[in-house]
């Protein structure tokens, strides 16, 4: 990790684009920060420039403005103490050319009537070491010119992928209209129909620069400049060059100077085709100036956070004047002080980096995804102003992710201060699989957006501290009661890829939304929430979808049933991408002609399709002899068959290597770094390697070695790397039952498996690591932290012959007097468990926490006397294997004595824990084995409350079969009744009903089952128990009577349900 002390500049993007470009431009790019200020939410990338260590940070994604800008800086002054100089670098709208520098607010100011806008505010100036460079640059450019197009054209040698999006657009693109003219809305080519409504401008001569560099006034407001006549009007007045929203929050508490590409022209007509190229040139130039600076004058500066001390000291004033300005944005709540208990709170729901894994996804093609936007159900989902929910299902490689990505993108550009966006992108990873992320996520964007609003968290987080972030339940409850109390707010939450959500998971969140939608909306004019879904189309997701879209089937885009409208567009984008094409490969007129006929008459085409296949095209030609007959004959007919046609292109002398590579993708648990990939790879292809100095490979440019071993394949984005797609991951693990399989690529997944285990317990016993923590190589420890979190995960998933030396190594780890094992248990817990405190417990209870049946049994030999030995928290190796849903552990330890019943620990006993969890296997050999039904304790109070309590409607039917008690008394709930109907599972509140359970036995903490149903919202079980002649007017419990409990949630449907059934409104 790198230490904040030893940067001197602070670089601020607003948009990633910019914050992409500076991270481009770094020579070396560093480890994450070691610290930051404990309410630094910001996201920082460190590196080195020339001789300069540069700390970067951009602005949050859809944030924008003088306030945020200056949020920004503040919280990197307050982590970076030793910065001296500031660079705020990015894009702009142009002006006319001007002569004075600087930088002026042109929104702070007053209006006065029959009288024009009158700006009052001139900023600071930049430090004059920063004006010295830039008159130093200025010198040297007039005289020689300046190198700013190579060094752009060398990023794009060493990453292919920005050329696209950053690369200069050609020159016909560049059009000024008179101001007078205004952007026509469909496409603005039409705008240029007639010649007359543009700027004539001579080209530039050969002997100028281009692109030219202009030094001059920059207009800074919190509104985006798009009237020409406005921006001509402020030019003449001030001699403006540029119009931008962020310095005007930086000039007078982060002394900086003011770097920007222009992108536009200020007017109606923006667009985004110059804004890649416009970064990338005004990253290059602020790069030129850092390495003007000699290193000892920079060091020589004093602190900014010195300098502007006393700016510092009223920074929220500044603040609050400034969001006073914008209500338009969302910054306004943000600038809002917050408690050290708000700052605290809101820290928990951040787990991952939202923001970069949608960005992960291409951006929409002009004119595609119009079988959703133009069809009547999200027409009518969009349009609506109540409570809503659209669910869209496509097959894959039918642009799911793209029109999700769009839609949160199109919004963040023409946001409106009434609308909210949260999203939340899963994927078949450990990091992005599951419900609670996913909410955790969402509350986050939205407490960003709106921080008054966590009011309706803090309690539960008091309660609950981190604990909160697995409470799936809680956190939807925050969710619905904080966009219910958003006054005359829209809320729109896009749960994106539900397939690849973990199953259990899915068909929570679906009867989540099913009990959402049917829920009569009881919010105020103007204020709703609306959820869209994506999927693709599986009878699994159906079938839990089925008692929704039977109902209202007009919640459902069958994308799968518009595949004629998804290949119209497709065929769009086949024109365009071979245009493209035919700019990179010289292609004769009949040839191109030929190639966009073949792909446009393939039968199965799909977006994914097309991209591989284009990547396809372009290699044939390079590498063919003929590649006028190749390029035709040999176009992949279809994804799988392109992804063969990648792998079967890998050179023989490299696809041992290439194998290694996609197991190691393939059976991660989650996305790897190149630096985790270098170490891992490393292991995998040096066998004997008894160090990891020996073993790692150096991680520079290995992220381009890797897309030229293994093609379109694989990408890296954000130093992290992916299969291209979830069916690359598919097409391989099918490949196990295939008679086509190429074992030359790949074998199978318990093979992938295989590799990952051994490469993780190579590493964690190499003799050099636990010395290693100053080492000045510090990839060396790199892959410390997967290794030591999921070795056991692998291990466990290895095939069932292991080899004797694997079996060794395991031992080795186990050992806790070796300091191996000092090492990576500490790592492993705060994964597993990160909100417990680590357990003082025996090499038994790990080994059957981890299901690792093969140490168990070495462990025990022929001693018993450890298998009925609680850990320090009371809890057995039987309850541990049972919590963890390791069957085969669970047989072992009672084959070895393990008492069944042995009380101990939160779930009480093993059938508890095995019933909480839903392993309805592990149950019925515990149930087999003797356990007691009945036995009472701890927080669930039996066995048959804890699959209540879950949802676990097998398992609760199992337990009653088996003589389980219905309305035996104990736990937070008072019986299993209440706890289904607290968390809402009408099929098993039925099921008790009928098995005897009575409706009104009093106890636990919502005294009665009415009173749980009604604190929780639950209408449908609610009106159930009513039918079935539950006591309106019962009390007890926490809320005293049903209807109190329906009226402090505000759940207005229950209450008047309960007011019609006789609730006597004076208890």
């Amino acid at each position: 990790m790198s230490d904040p002390a030893g940067y001197t500049v602070g670089w601020i993007c607003a948009l990633p684009v910019e914050y992409i470009a500076a991270q481009e431009f770094l020579d070396e790019e560093h480890d994450r920060p070691s610290f930051v200020s404990p309410n630094d939410a910001n996201d920082y990338t460190l590196g080195k420039m020339g001789e300069h260590n540069v700390v970067i940070a951009v602005l949050p994604d859809g944030e924008y403005g003088t306030a945020s800008a200056a949020s920004v800086a503040t919280n990197m002054l307050s982590s970076f103490h030793n910065i001296r100089i500031g660079l705020m670098v990015g894009i702009g709208g142009g002006a006319s050319r001007g002569s004075e520098s600087g930088v002026f607010q042109y929104d702070f100011g007053k209006s006065i009537q029959d009288q024009s806008f009158q700006q009052a505010r001139f900023l600071n100036q930049p430090p004059a070491i920063l004006r010295a460079a830039m008159a130093g640059i200025r010198t040297q450019y007039e005289r020689k010119g300046h190198q700013l197009e190579e060094a752009i054209n060398g990023i794009f040698g060493k990453n292919m992928r920005l050329r696209r999006k950053y690369k200069r657009p050609e020159p016909m693109t560049d059009r000024l209209f008179l101001p007078e003219v205004i952007h026509h809305q469909a496409d603005c080519a039409k705008c240029a129909v007639d010649p007359s409504t543009l700027v004539l401008r001579s080209e530039r001569a050969d002997d100028e620069d281009n692109p030219a560099i202009h030094y001059g006034l920059i207009a800074s407001g919190n509104q985006l400049m798009k009237n020409a006549l406005i921006r001509d009007q402020l030019a003449a007045e001030k001699d403006v060059l540029c119009f931008e929203m962020e310095a005007a929050g930086l000039m007078n508490t982060f002394p900086c100077l003011v770097i920007r590409g222009i992108c536009d022209y200020s007017d109606s007509h923006k667009n985004k085709e110059w804004q890649g190229y416009a970064a990338m040139v005004a990253a290059a130039y602020a790069k030129d100036l850092l390495k003007r600076i000699p290193l000892n004058r920079i060091e020589a500066e004093e602190r900014i956070s010195a300098v502007v001390s006393e700016e510092l000291k009223g920074i929220q004033h500044q603040l609050d004047q400034a969001y006073s300005q914008n209500e338009r944005h969302f910054s306004e709540q943000k600038a809002r002080v917050l408690t050290d208990q708000q700052r605290r709170c809101y820290q928990v729901f951040k787990i991952v980096n939202y923001a970069e894994q949608k960005n992960i996804n291409p951006n929409r093609a002009k004119g595609t995804c119009r079988w959703a936007f133009q069809s009547s159900e999200y027409i009518r989902w969009w349009e609506s102003n109540c409570n809503d929910l659209l669910w869209v299902s496509a097959d894959p490689g039918c642009g799911k992710s793209v029109l999700v990505r769009s839609i949160i993108d199109d919004y963040s550009e023409t946001s409106h201060p009434a609308v909210r966006i949260c999203y939340f992108f899963f994927k078949d990873n450990d990091e992005q699989n599951n419900l609670a992320t996913a909410l955790c996520s969402v509350l986050h964007q939205l407490f960003s957006q709106q921080p008054h609003l966590l009011q309706y968290a803090i309690p539960a987080w008091e309660k609950n501290g981190r604990l909160l972030r697995q409470e799936v339940d809680e956190l939807w409850r925050i969710l619905i009661a904080a966009t219910s109390a958003d006054i005359s707010c829209k809320t729109i939450c896009i749960f994106d890829a539900l397939d690849e959500c973990c199953e259990t998971d899915q068909r929570r969140l679906i009867e989540k939304l099913e009990a959402f939608h049917r829920q009569p909306s009881s919010s105020t004019e103007g204020t709703c929430l609306k959820f869209l879904v994506t999927s693709r189309p599986y009878d699994h997701i159906q079938d839990h979808f089925r008692v929704i879209t039977d109902s209202f089937p007009h919640i459902h885009i069958k994308g799968e049933e518009q595949n004629d409208q998804i290949h119209d567009e497709i065929d769009l984008v086949v024109r365009i991408r071979v245009r493209e094409l035919v700019e990179t490969v010289p292609l004769s007129t009949e040839l191109h002609h030929r190639i966009e006929q073949q792909l446009l008459q393939m039968k199965h085409r799909t977006y994914l399709w097309l991209h591989l296949a284009i990547d396809d095209i372009r290699t044939t030609f390079k590498n063919s002899l003929r590649p006028t007959e190749d390029l035709i004959t040999l176009i992949p007919p279809s994804v799988n068959a392109a992804y063969e046609k990648i792998l079967c292109r890998v050179p023989a002398d490299l696809m041992d290597r290439v194998k290694k590579i996609l197991e190691i993708i393939v059976a991660a648990r989650r996305p790897l770094t190149i630096r985790e990939m270098a170490m891992a790879l490393g292991i995998a292809t040096s066998s004997g390697s008894p160090t990891t100095k020996q073993a790692g490979l150096d991680p520079i440019n290995l992220d381009s070695k890797l897309r030229r071993w293994c093609g379109l394949f694989v990408f890296t984005n954000n130093s992290k790397i992916y299969l291209i797609h979830q069916t690359a991951r598919e097409f391989l693990i099918a490949k196990n039952n295939s008679s086509n399989l190429n074992p030359s690529y790949w074998n199978s997944l318990t093979d992938a498996e295989d590799q990952m285990a051994e490469i993780c317990l190579r590493y964690l016993l190499m003799e050099d690591l636990e010395y290693d923590e100053d080492d000045s190589r510090p990839y060396t420890r790199s892959f410390l932290e997967y290794s030591a979190a999921h070795w056991p995960d692998h291990v466990r998933k290895m095939g069932l012959t292991s080899t004797q030396k694997e079996t060794y190594r395991v031992h080795r780890l186990y050992d806790m007097t070796d300091k191996p094992f000092s090492m990576w248990f500490p790592i492993f817990w705060k994964t597993v468990r990160p909100y417990r405190e680590t357990s003082v417990m025996s090499a038994l209870h790990l080994a059957a926490f981890n299901g690792h049946e093969q140490e168990v049994h070495l462990i025990l030999g022929g001693d018993k006397s450890d298998v009925n030995t609680p850990d320090d928290t009371g809890i057995y190796p039987v309850i541990w294997a049972s919590l963890n849903g390791h069957d085969r552990t669970v047989e072992l330890l009672l084959e070895r004595g393990a008492d069944v019943n042995a009380q101990g620990g939160g779930y009480g006993n093993a059938l508890q824990a095995a019933c909480a969890k839903g392993h309805d296997k592990i149950a019925q050999i515990l149930l087999e084995r003797g356990a007691d039904v009945n036995a009472q304790g701890r927080r669930y109070g039996n066995a048959l409350q804890a699959a209540c309590t879950e949802g676990h409607d097998t398992i609760a039917q199992i337990l009653l079969e088996r003589g389980a008690d219905v309305n035996a008394q104990g736990g937070v709930y008072g019986n299993a009744l209440q706890a289904a109907c607290s968390s809402g599972y009408d099929t098993i509140a039925q099921m008790l009903l009928e098995r005897g359970a009575d409706i009104n036995a009093q106890g636990g903490i919502y005294g009665n089952a009415l009173q749980a149903a009604c604190s929780s919202g639950h209408d449908t079980i609610a009106q159930m128990l009513l039918e079935r002649g539950a006591d309106v007017n019962a009390q007890g419990g926490v809320y005293g009577n049903a209807l109190l409990a329906a009226c402090s949630s505000r759940y207005n449907t229950i209450t008047q349900m309960l007011l019609e059934r006789g609730a006597d409104v004076n208890t």
